[in-house]
């Protein structure tokens, strides 16, 4: 009889602590593809943003720190250079256009 106790408690132990264990999301996302973090940009902000085919594969292979919504520039700005990247405007600043690159190319 005790037996048939005693292997439902230890399932129902094991995933209480399965879920106690786990690593929470916000630890898991609390960075993000940096291609990604413009996208976010441009749907809070409503900037657009150009790049070449290879500055596009190295912004996708890029890891930055996620930002607080909506992005801010200035913060997006921080970020890609942390990551080696420049962001600068492109044509009159109330277009709201940028060019990004590799810093220093």
């Amino acid at each position: 009889m005790k037996r048939s106790i005693l292997v439902p408690f230890l399932l129902l132990s094991a995933v209480v602590l399965w879920f106690v264990r786990r690593p929470s999301s916000a630890h898991e996302s609390s960075t993000v593809a940096a291609r990604e973090l413009l996208t976010l940009a441009q749907e809070s902000s409503g900037a657009s943003f150009t790049f070449d085919r290879s500055t596009s594969r190295a912004l996708e292979e890029t890891r930055v720190p996620r930002l607080p919504s909506p992005v801010r520039i200035e913060a997006l700005s921080r970020a890609l250079e942390g990551a080696g990247f420049e962001l600068q405007p492109l044509g009159a600043s109330e277009r709201k256009v940028y060019v990004i690159r590799p810093a220093g190319g």
